[in-house]
């Protein structure tokens, strides 16, 4: 669980940046509603929430797409994004009822405003000296966070998945499943997730 001071602290330092939690509005529903509302993170609203949060997973997205509009963010709006093409409720439907859900949420490439991933691979690929910065920023981020060495970093994708190993290697245990934009069903998606990090004998259970 995720205390008062530690959830505060990564709000003021972090949830403008990019971080965010796994826990949304209308969780069991394949629609979008609810999906931008923010009033389920903050504790004097939810008193249930810190009860949610935890340090077990971290869930690491490849970077914030759309652009830097210079407007100061609402805290936490980072994966809770009701734009008509956003697809963050796919991701909400997936991690439902299972460990994923209430974990932190982040980008690795937080100052890389871009839509395409493509082009965030390329540039990286080609300039590898660059992910440096990055994964020291990362590294803060899980330190103010509470992660120890049991938490796992579950990459959002491929790409994700290979800078993560690139950096980390066998340092950290780092997982992936399938980022949530990706073409697939969000019953298959959500079965894709349950199978990942269900216990056995769970994973097939009434979706």
């Amino acid at each position: 669980m995720i205390d008062r001071r530690r959830f505060d602290d990564i709000r003021r330092q972090h949830g403008t940046k990019g971080g965010s939690w796994a826990v949304w509005a209308n969780p069991d529903t394949k629609q979008k509603t609810g999906i931008g509302e923010l009033s389920l993170l903050d504790p004097d609203r939810n008193p249930d929430l810190l009860s949610e949060l935890h340090a077990d997973f971290v869930l690491v997205a490849l970077n914030l797409s759309g652009e830097d509009d210079g407007k100061e963010k609402e805290p936490f709006r980072n994966f809770h994004n009701p734009g008509r093409h956003n697809q963050d409720f796919k991701l909400r439907y997936a991690t439902f009822g299972t460990p994923l859900w209430g974990s932190y949420l982040t980008d690795l490439f937080k100052d890389t405003y871009e839509t395409s991933s493509t082009k965030v691979v390329s540039h990286f690929t080609k300039n590898p000296e660059e992910l440096g910065p990055h994964i020291i920023n990362l590294e803060k981020e899980l330190y103010d966070l509470g992660a120890g060495d049991s938490t796992m970093l579950v990459a959002l994708g491929g790409a994700t998945h290979r800078f993560l190993l690139e950096a980390y290697g066998l340092t950290r245990s780092i997982g992936r499943i399938r980022h949530y934009s990706s073409y697939i069903s969000l019953e298959d998606y959500r079965d894709e997730v349950r199978r990942a990090f269900m216990p056995p004998s769970e994973r097939y259970s009434s979706r």
